[in-house]
């Protein structure tokens, strides 16, 4: 789950930068159980320290995604991965909407949604950071 310090707004705004422009984001059907959805949120690149803040702000493990070992990647830099999904997503998602702007705002959006739907659905508290569904 996301830290107890919400991450500050230049932290935020910088942490979109890098999601939007070298992440990944899907929110789809799960395939299971049948009408659930499913959030992820990925990035994966050479530079481990930017992972490694990323991974500071919001959680999440930062792990070796090729490494120059393995057959037909010999002689590569190495790439890492950090990823969250589900409801840790959906919360992230909620986090960086305000500094997305791009192609991939409306998967932002519809991730952040999600995230509403489901604590109010449930009657959950929202995970530390995020505070209520004004704004999407």
């Amino acid at each position: 789950m996301l830290k107890r310090n919400e991450p500050s707004e230049v932290d935020k705004a910088w942490s979109a930068g890098i999601i939007e422009g070298e992440g990944t984001m899907h929110y789809g059907p799960s395939g299971r159980p049948k009408g659930k959805h499913y959030a992820y949120i990925g990035i994966v690149m050479a530079d481990k320290a930017v992972l490694d803040k990323i991974s500071r702000l919001y959680g999440g493990g930062v792990y070796v995604q090729k490494s120059t070992t393995e057959k037909g990647y010999k002689g590569k830099k190495v790439l890492y991965r950090w990823a969250v999904s589900a409801t840790h997503a959906q919360a992230v998602c909620k986090l960086i909407l305000p500094y997305i702007v791009g192609e991939k705002r409306q998967a932002v959006v519809d991730i952040a949604k999600s995230y509403y739907k489901r604590i109010l659905n449930k009657g959950q508290i929202p995970l530390i950071g995020v505070k209520d569904g004004k704004g999407i």
